[in-house]
């Protein structure tokens, strides 16, 4: 148990936060989220975790993995976005939570990298994935960096 634990901690402890990895570019208006991730994943490993998008807000999300070096194309990922509707189920009306993907990185055209900008504020669930290369107990580092800027207004003024 102690082998395991060490070399959890130490993968761990090898990955860059992502603000090192990948800077803002400040030059078009975009600066980094609070919201960006690292970690340590082996091939076939899923990490999920909910951000809030706000109303008027741009996001940029770009993903990088690897074992020693981190490029795209390294990365799978998923944006979810759920809501509660009422159905019936036997008679009964109930509520029930449905997921509505908004993004999957492996359709054919998406690349490692979203722009995106949200109608309203809501929580939205990503799940991150590594491409399954390799041994199934390597440990590859996953940067998923989020920026942000303000949405240009549009309209007549």
């Amino acid at each position: 148990m102690f082998l395991v634990v060490s070399i959890s901690w130490s993968a761990s402890a090898q990955c860059t936060k992502p603000n090192q990895v990948m800077k803002a570019d400040k030059k078009n208006g975009w600066s980094e989220n609070s919201q960006s991730k690292s970690g340590a994943l082996a091939p076939g490993d899923t990490y999920e975790y909910n951000f809030i998008v706000q109303r008027g807000i741009d996001y940029r999300i770009t993903t990088l993995g690897g074992k020693t070096e981190l490029t795209k194309g390294n990365v799978e990922f998923k944006i979810y976005d759920s809501q509660v509707q009422r159905v019936e189920v036997n008679g009964e009306m109930i509520y029930k939570r449905f997921e509505t993907i908004v993004f999957d990185s492996r359709n054919p055209g998406n690349t490692e990298e979203l722009i995106f900008n949200s109608p309203q504020t809501r929580k939205l669930t990503m799940r991150v994935e590594v491409v399954a290369d390799g041994q199934p107990n390597d440990v590859h580092c996953v940067v998923v960096f989020v920026e942000t800027r303000r949405s240009e207004k549009l309209g007549l003024r």
